[in-house]
């Protein structure tokens, strides 16, 4: 899987369970980023890893290995992704972020399991 690809996956499951990104450079010389994700309770964490596990590209290894409580330095110096990632990863993430948000189902008053992000509307 391409890195976009799993910016893509980690931002929309971000997006259905309401956490902020935020993403810095890890290792300017290897082209690294880092995400950071902010999430609004336990629950909400709980829900974003949830969504990662089933991930075969990802999984509980990732989730093992690849995420990591940051820094205060890096939370002081953590952006938005547009800022920081090449604009063809934020591109390619942007489109996968929204093909997973607009496949979110909804309840009548807007609730889900996961947070409702994108409403599917009938066409005129």
């Amino acid at each position: 899987m391409f890195a976009a690809d799993i910016v893509g996956y980690l931002f929309g499951y971000a997006q259905l369970t309401d956490a902020r990104t935020l993403a810095l450079v890890g290792d300017p010389e290897a082209g690294a980023h880092e995400l950071l994700f902010s999430f609004s309770t336990p629950r909400d964490k709980d829900k974003f890893l949830d969504l990662v596990r089933p991930n075969e590209d990802m999984g509980n290894d990732y989730i093992e290995n690849d995420f990591m409580s940051p820094t205060t330095e890096e939370i002081r110096n953590a952006r938005p992704l547009v800022a920081v990632l090449p604009e063809d990863i934020v591109s390619r993430a942007t489109l996968i972020a929204s093909a997973l948000c607009a496949g979110t189902e909804c309840g009548p008053d807007g609730s889900s399991e996961v947070s409702c992000v994108a409403r599917k509307q009938p066409l005129p």
